[in-house]
């Protein structure tokens, strides 16, 4: 599109550059998402290179902007106090919508891989009614599956049912858990437990998309016999292009 472009820590023809000299250079960062997984360093999960978070406050040019994902509140301050633009993908509504579509079909995909059963016909139950479940039970619903959600909340039980979704509360789902060929949970916090997990049926298939560590018991799955995988990262991971093109238009839509 015009722009210079330099990188770091993403292809191999990188690794000669001095980091240093490239982030005293630039007009722009775009950092990864998330931007770092220990607090350290940046995320560089495909190379060996490692950027630390003290060598970018360091070094990163005053009254420029910063692009990435989930910054903790300190790296906010040392932006903050070099008067750096800060810009957060994952805050910023357009993107976090786009990205659950990806999201969603990821994680259907992850359930096709592991379950000898179509999901067409199959019963499924999305835990949580936020953004990301909403598209995904859209999506089930699509491939023609039994689709239920559960939630605390009462309105949004509502909200699914005006979906045409079947819905229960979530306080009823040791009851029930039991009916189940797929599960997907989307709530963050520890909710699919041992007690849950025993009565499912052994061929059933949980697919939990929360951010880490995730709502399910992976040791009791393990005690029990039942398929759990943990899919974090998906959009970057099924959709890289799509992905793209979605902080690209986000980027550009700042005034840059």
């Amino acid at each position: 599109m015009g722009y210079s472009v330099e990188s770091y820590g993403l292809l191999e023809e990188d690794e000669t550059h001095n980091v240093n000299q490239l982030l005293k250079n630039a007009d722009i960062y775009i950092l990864p998402i998330p931007f770092s997984k220990d607090n350290v360093h940046i995320n560089t999960m495909i190379s060996n290179k490692t950027i630390s978070l003290a060598d970018f406050c360091n070094n990163v040019s005053r009254n420029t902007k910063v692009f990435g994902g989930m910054f903790t509140n300190e790296f906010r301050n040392c932006m903050e106090e070099k008067s750096i633009q800060l810009y957060d993908f994952m805050g910023m509504e357009t993107v976090a919508i786009q990205n659950s579509i990806a999201t969603a079909e990821g994680a259907i995909a992850n359930a096709m891989m592991e379950s000898p059963l179509n999901i067409h016909g199959s019963r499924c139950l999305v835990l949580g009614y936020g953004r990301c479940a909403k598209t995904l039970a859209n999506k089930l619903k699509g491939l023609d599956a039994n689709v239920y959600v559960t939630a605390r909340s009462e309105n949004a039980l509502a909200s699914a049912g005006s979906m045409g979704l079947n819905t229960f509360l979530l306080k009823d789902m040791g009851d029930k858990i039991g009916r189940f060929d797929f599960v997907f949970n989307t709530i963050p916090n520890k909710i699919l437990l041992g007690e849950h997990i025993r009565k499912m049926k052994k061929t059933a298939i949980i697919i939990d998309i929360a951010s880490n560590p995730g709502g399910v018991d992976f040791i009791a799955c393990e005690e029990y016999g039942i398929c759990a995988r943990h899919c974090l990262s998906i959009p970057g991971k099924y959709a890289p292009m799509t992905s793209a093109k979605i902080l690209n238009k986000a980027m550009l839509g700042v005034e840059l």
